[in-house]
C-alpha cells in the first residue's frame, strides 16, 4: 500500500511538469513567435512520467504471480 501523501506528490509532480513545459513554451514563443514551442508541455509531462512510472502497479494479481501459477483448464 502506498503512503497517503503519494497522490499529493504525484499531483505536485504533474503540476511541476506542466509549469516547466509552460515556461519553456512561453520562452520559445517569445524568442521565435512559433506556437509549436507549447508542445513542450506534453513533452515535459511525458518525460516526468518516464522518470516516476512504476509499471508493476499496473499488473493484475495473476501477472504478479507469474505465468506458471495460472489455474489449469480442466
Amino acid at each position: 500500500m502506498s503512503a497517503p501523501w503519494a497522490g499529493t506528490r504525484r499531483l505536485l509532480l504533474l503540476l511541476g511538469c506542466i509549469a516547466l513545459g509552460a515556461v519553456i513554451g512561453w520562452g520559445g514563443f517569445a524568442i521565435t513567435g512559433a506556437v509549436a514551442w507549447f508542445l513542450a508541455i506534453p513533452a515535459a509531462i511525458a518525460a516526468g512520467w518516464l522518470v516516476v512510472a512504476d509499471p508493476t502497479r499496473c499488473e493484475t494479481d495473476i501477472e504478479k504471480k507469474g505465468a506458471g501459477s495460472r489455474p489449469r483448464k480442466p
